[in-house]
């Protein structure tokens, strides 16, 4: 079958290039360059090398250890206009949960018995793991149609990722880069839950060394469990470039604002008494309710109305190379994240007018002890920062890196009290304006936190081609991460707000030497075997020191081992890989009887498995694909409860348990058809049962899911009008019901003795979306 080529441009000694297979047919969307190598990788490779790495639209990974990618073609057909955390999916050895069809709202997922916050997510130089809880926040990333590629790292992450978390492997996102010929995308999407998203893409071509693009986007859907309530995110993207010589600078943009509602976690419970798609009553309490001379006190439950997130968020990124000599590269790239506005508000609270000593329902006296208000969090995060690497060819078998990062983050945390409207919404979604006071006019907090973590890392990696077959890497980085923490007094404790407390402050310091060393043995053409070893740190969630009992939480460390074959030829792929990961420290959180997040050490943990995965090309332009992961996460220690409520320590039977949220079995297959016009893809998802608590008292059982994706491509329409694309996509073709992971893990099931929540929640998969898409391309 012959392999055609989009066309290829060198920029230093970095080869980018686009390829598609599509078996005799080509299908132009837009002009697209591939991606350049991930960070901390030093392998220059040839343009034969670039074409040999795609298998139809799969690229074929040839990393010592394990990788999988979506190119932008796959993101193309498979992901709609869904979120990119969503869109992991499509990879093997995947657990995709919470997410939604329509690109709004939070997506979670596991890897390898990894949750997304034990995984580095980095965009073109920027993570974008937040860093006070150290969640993978997939809402905030941006549109699919930005993205040339997603790669996940399996097991250990790049010597060079600047990242807090990447205990258990690393996602690298690349932004599409600008073509040298103008053109305009535009992107008109429709589904069920009254979904609608308008996409628009200008590419300005290439004048005199500047080229450049920028996007805008509008997202809109009803959620599915409260029809009412509508989701909303306007996004905004930009990429100009500059070249000269063999050099370039990249000045990437990413903004968006979302308002989204959250959808409702069930307990076992509450998913066999309820019917699937209820969630939060829509439930109004208003703050400015009550009778004058009577001791009013309402006692809120949920309501949907409260449970809402909006954030503004902005990522500036700088991605420069300098070409110093034949045999030096210089990568710099400062980066800026600012979070400012918005909030997440996470239910209703009362305060007492006796407490604060003010009419807070305004009904004329100042006896009331249950006056509803939103609780609302106020995120405000400034995140300057920047890396760099000098790449250096000490000879023809020899590559030498050096490089360094260093970035400060400034975040204010604080939990306010907004009144609630009439309609049971609050009265504001900044969480700083209208909201409550004292009888002294001072401002009420349940807590107000300042947080500072400046974090610097130094790395070395050197590449040694022993022989044209064998080829070693070794690396060694030191990572310091000093998190302080200060917690703002004259906060309200109880019901009333005391003047005297000044406050304190607390600071850790986290460090580490980190090893790497890979061995990459290539036999032939067709078949690869590596071996591969490093050591990982994740630094403790930033709210662990604002309580007591969790300020001396040590940081997460592993040793991830791994060893595997690829064996390519023209019409297949395939890949095997054991790996063993060894915890230390193993950091979980769970949900106290006060809803509040409290974080532990579980100690240490054994992750050992296997991964498979196929992908091959058939006769009539079909192809497929199949997928298997079998995890085993097993808990070597019982964890050990502090005593509380006058109770002395207890053990809990943890040890030989598996890992809360981590099923065992994974597994996909899937059957495609692309003659480069009419394109199809159906995809069956496997993944078995899993638990909810760390004694394994409570399990879920597995499910089946199906997906479906059908598309028609009109290619050379004429001059100026490219081409055009229909799509379908279908996701949960035979809406299934199931719970699809775990939300709030615990400790275990049942266990309520006023230290730990004893019921574990659990996220519901989505039902059946169907969304159709027309995309222009002039």
């Amino acid at each position: 079958m012959k392999r055609i080529p989009m066309r290829t441009r060198k920029i230093g000694t970095a080869v980018q290039c686009a390829l598609v297979l599509l078996y005799g047919h080509v299908a132009l969307a837009e002009d697209t360059e591939a991606e350049p190598s991930d960070l901390g990788s030093v392998v220059v490779v040839s343009d034969k090398e670039v074409r040999d790495n795609y298998l139809g639209d799969t690229k074929v990974e040839s990393t010592p250890g394990s990788r999988a990618t979506l190119t932008k073609f796959q993101l193309e057909k498979l992901a709609g206009i869904g979120s990119v955390y969503d869109s992991l999916k499509f990879l093997p050895g995947v657990q995709s949960q919470g997410g939604n069809s329509y690109g709004a709202g939070g997506a979670g997922f596991t890897v390898r018995g990894f949750s997304g916050g034990q995984i580095g997510i980095v965009r073109d130089g920027l993570p974008l793991n937040d860093p006070l809880f150290q969640l993978a926040v997939g809402s905030v990333i941006g549109d699919p149609e930005d993205y040339e590629s997603i790669s996940l790292i399996y097991g250990s992450s790049s010597i060079s990722l600047p990242s807090v978390t990447a205990s258990g492997g690393s996602i690298i996102l690349k932004t599409v880069a600008p073509t040298k010929e103008p053109g305009v995308m535009l992107k008109q999407s429709f589904g069920n839950y009254d979904v609608q998203k308008t996409y628009t893409r200008i590419n300005f071509g290439e004048h005199n060394g500047f080229s450049g693009w920028i996007s805008a986007s509008d997202s809109r859907y009803d959620n599915w469990q409260a029809g009412r309530l509508r989701a909303q995110t306007k996004r905004f993207g930009a990429n100009l470039q500059y070249q000269w010589d063999e050099n370039s600078i990249n000045f990437i943009i990413s903004t968006q604002e979302m308002e989204n509602w959250s959808t409702q976690p069930k307990t076992k419970a509450q998913y066999d008494a309820q019917p699937y798609k209820s969630g939060y009553p829509l439930t109004a309490f208003s703050t400015y309710r009550g009778t004058n001379g009577v001791a009013d006190s309402v006692n809120p439950t949920a309501s949907q109305y409260l449970y809402s997130t909006s954030f503004h968020v902005q990522n500036y990124m700088v991605n420069s190379h300098f070409k110093l000599s034949d045999k030096v590269d210089l990568y710099i790239d400062p980066y800026f994240q600012r979070i400012r506005g918005g909030t997440s508000s996470s239910g209703a609270v009362v305060l007492s007018e006796v407490g604060l000593g003010t009419d807070l329902n305004r009904d004329g006296d100042q006896i009331d002890t249950g006056v509803p208000f939103a609780l609302q969090m106020l995120p405000a995060q400034y995140r300057p920062g920047i890396s760099a690497k000098l790449d250096w060819q000490l000879s023809d078998s020899n590559k030498l890196q050096l490089g360094g990062w260093y970035e400060r983050i400034h975040s204010r945390q604080t939990f306010s009290y907004v009144p609630i409207k009439a309609n049971g919404k609050p009265f504001t979604n900044n969480g700083e304006s209208n909201i409550a006071v004292d009888g002294r006019g001072n401002a009420v907090y349940r807590s107000d936190q300042r947080t500072d973590m400046p974090t610097f890392k130094l790395w070395a990696e050197d590449v040694w081609s022993v022989n044209e077959q064998l080829k070693l890497t070794t690396a060694l980085a030191y990572h310091q991460t000093k998190v302080e923490a200060h917690n703002i007094g004259q906060v309200l404790s109880g019901t009333s707000i005391n003047y005297n407390n000044p406050g304190y402050e607390r600071d850790k310091t986290y460090d580490r030497f980190l090893p790497a060393f890979s061995l990459d043995y290539q036999a032939d053409q067709n078949n690869q075997l590596y071996y591969s070893v490093s050591s990982n740190l994740r630094v403790p969630a930033a709210a662990s020191l604002y309580t007591t009992a969790n300020s001396s939480q040590k940081a997460e460390t592993t040793i991830n081992q791994e060893i595997g074959w690829r064996y390519r030829d023209s019409k297949i792929s395939t890949s095997a890989a054991l790996f063993y990961d060894n915890f230390k420290n193993r950091q979980v959180s769970y949900q106290t009887p006060q809803f509040v997040t409290a974080y532990y050490n579980a100690g240490k943990v054994e992750t050992k498995g296997l991964e498979l995965a196929l992908n091959g090309l058939l006769p009539h332009s079909f192809n497929y694909s199949a997928s298997y992961a079998y995890t085993l996460a097993t808990q070597q220690e019982d964890f050990v409860v502090e005593g509380g409520n006058g109770t002395g320590p207890a053990a809990l039977d943890t040890k030989g348990k598996q890992l809360f949220n981590t099923p065992k079995h994974l597994a996909s297959i899937g059957l495609g058809y692309d003659d480069g016009s009419f394109y199809s893809d159906i995809r069956a998802y496997y993944k078995s049962s899993l638990y909810g608590d760390l004694t394994n008292k409570e399990k879920v059982e597995g499910a089946t899911t199906v997906n479906l994706a059908l598309g028609y491509r009109v290619n050379n329409i004429s001059r100026y009008f490219k081409n055009a694309v229909f799509s379908l996509n279908v996701n949960n073709l035979f809406d299934k019901e199931y719970l699809q992971g775990v939300s709030a893990g615990t400790l275990s099931s049942g266990l309520n003795d006023g230290r730990v929540r004893g019921t574990p929640t659990y996220l519901l998969a989505e039902p059946r979306t169907i969304v159709g898409s027309v995309q222009f391309n002039f």
